[in-house]
């Protein structure tokens, strides 16, 4: 259930209906287990999960969930599942020249230029301190 939104869903009857809806638009594939693998968590004395990582596809987007199942009486359930878009696919991730998120000038490149050329009129220190 992808939504643009920060969403939580409680309740057997408000997830089942949020899941009619939203799933048929936009469909989870190609969904695998991925590191780090399974593993059993026990916080508490009374609490024991099992903690697992997936990856999937939609039509839109890749992306991986985090996701927590606890066994209950009447079997495995998801506890809790935190997702996250990590590619969109129609604005693929391009890389800068430099390997860095400033353009194709360096960070490094940007302030030695700008200790060249800017010459403040007024330094600030220790301001919005108390």
């Amino acid at each position: 259930m992808f939504t643009w939104d920060h969403r939580t869903f409680n309740f057997k009857d408000n997830i089942r209906r949020a899941a009619s809806d939203l799933i048929p638009s936009n469909p989870a594939s190609n969904v695998k287990v991925i590191a780090p693998f399974p593993s059993v968590q026990s916080p508490y004395p009374d609490l024991s999960f099992v903690q697992f990582t997936v990856s999937f596809e939609t039509e839109i987007a890749t992306g991986s969930a985090i996701s927590h199942a606890v066994y209950t009486t009447g079997g495995w359930k998801i506890w809790t599942m935190h997702t996250v878009i990590e590619t969109l696919k129609a604005f693929p991730m391009v890389d800068e020249a430099d390997g860095h998120m400033t353009g194709v000038t360096s960070w490094e490149s940007q302030r030695a230029k700008e200790d060249d050329e800017v010459t403040p009129e007024v330094v600030v220190i220790g301001g919005g301190q108390k």
